[in-house]
């Protein structure tokens, strides 16, 4: 497999880069987002193939550690902190948008929990609702006559 190398730095507002770090990379791994953690340190959200990567950084770069997580064909697009310390994956399943995948995991990366939300299904719910919408919303004058 081919090697390449991510360069990742932090600026600082006044004094210019903080620091720059380097990152041997095989051509299967995509960096996605990379975001800061309530701890001063990063997440890194990528892909490796058809699989997740997650990847924990502390404040100065140092990889503290990575995760994949493993599916039919995921496809990640964004990464959030929770309250707890873990992370929440969002990202979409399939070559097509048929369904959303949400990968919940502990600080360390575990995962505590996964879901998968059918789009096709949740539209043959959501749709006979969106036709009643606008009866449920009627004036008061409409519903209660005076």
């Amino acid at each position: 497999m081919r090697k390449g190398l991510v360069f990742f730095f932090i600026a600082g507002a006044l004094e210019g880069a903080v620091w720059i770090r380097t990152y041997d990379v095989d051509s299967t791994e995509t960096l996605i987002s990379a975001s800061t953690t309530s701890d001063g340190g990063f997440i890194l959200l990528g892909s490796k193939g058809d699989s997740v990567l997650l990847i924990k950084l502390d404040s100065l770069g140092n990889p503290q550690w990575g995760k994949v997580y493993h599916g039919d064909t995921l496809h990640p697009a964004s990464v959030i902190q929770t309250t707890d310390g873990g992370y929440v994956i969002l990202g979409k399943k399939g070559s097509t948008i048929q369904s959303i995948f949400v990968i919940k995991t502990d600080s360390a990366g575990d995962t505590s929990w996964t879901r998968e939300i059918n789009i096709v299904l949740m539209l043959l719910v959501l749709l006979p609702l969106l036709s009643i919408l606008p009866q449920l919303y009627k004036p008061l004058t409409e519903i209660i006559p005076w």
